[in-house]
């Protein structure tokens, strides 16, 4: 795949494997033994491919498009999804944060300690009170903001118009 990518890539550029080998300081048997396919890797592929106006996602398959700015091949393992989130009051957050430090191995590292409330974070968020959902509550894009802002907008409804 890598080597057929590469050919295909020097047609269209109208260059050849020593002139490539120039461009990214290897020797032109280097280039051939990836064109050949008796290379299946080089250290040197993005400096190939920045070369040749493309990607190592390319030039390995992992993508069809060749455009050096595609952007990179999802991964078929994460799915992200958005959705509206309203954030309850600080004051019922420094409650559920307050409680969750006493439930802390005081004995523990930090590290330790980070686990131990990532770890009872779900439980406490579904269990705050003050929430208030019967509310007018405006609607923050979370990733737009920071979590404070998030929080105090959410204590701040906007009024009803």
């Amino acid at each position: 795949m890598i080597g057929e990518r590469i050919l295909t890539r020097l047609e269209l550029l109208g260059k050849s494997q020593s002139w490539l080998a120039r461009q990214v300081d290897l020797r032109q048997p280097t280039i051939n033994a990836l064109v050949r396919g008796t290379s299946q890797s080089s250290a040197h592929l993005h400096k190939i491919a920045r070369a040749l106006g493309t990607t190592v996602d390319y030039l390995t398959g992992e993508t069809d498009d060749p455009d050096e700015n595609a952007p990179p091949p999802a991964n078929p393992g994460v799915t992200a999804i958005m959705m509206p989130m309203v954030l309850p009051p600080v004051a019922a957050l420094k409650r559920m944060f307050d409680g969750m430090l006493t439930l802390v191995d005081q004995n523990a590292t930090p590290d330790e300690q980070a686990l131990q409330l990532a770890e009872m974070l779900p439980t406490a968020l579904s269990r705050v009170r003050d929430l208030h959902f019967g509310s007018p509550a405006r609607l923050v894009p979370i990733e737009a903001t920071s979590l404070a802002d998030a929080a105090a907008a959410s204590a701040h409804p906007e009024p009803k118009r």
